[in-house]
């Protein structure tokens, strides 16, 4: 068994079969509970608020991503006071696994709009 019950609801949310099965196996006893600790045991706080950043920030969204909602990408860019895009594609909330060039190219886009001083 492992991870497979972990790796189909991978499945379920858009990854393909074999990075599910891949980032299911090394979660302790193959099981969702260690992947919902990593995100748990992120160090932030609604409590504590960072604050807006005034980072350029690119947004690269999947139209099918089960996990953001369109209304929820498109608010992101209320926290941010630097320049900041919504770039909508056709995946799923594993855009770097099911996209990597799109994601890639805005990255390389926003990085040249953008450039850092010397």
């Amino acid at each position: 068994a492992g991870g497979r019950p972990f790796a189909r609801v991978l499945g379920r949310s858009g990854l393909d079969r074999r990075t599910a099965e891949g980032y299911a196996s090394p979660a302790p006893g193959g099981g969702l509970r260690g992947a919902v600790a990593w995100y748990q045991a992120l160090p932030w706080s609604a409590a504590r608020p960072t604050g807006p950043s005034p980072v350029p920030t690119a947004l690269v969204w999947g139209r099918h991503d089960r996990f953001v909602t369109r209304t929820a990408a498109r608010r992101c860019g209320t926290s941010v006071t630097g320049a900041y895009r919504l770039v909508e594609v056709d995946g799923s909330h594993w855009l770097p696994e099911g996209r990597p060039q799109e994601v890639a190219a805005e990255v390389a886009r926003l990085a040249a709009e953008h450039p850092l001083a010397p």
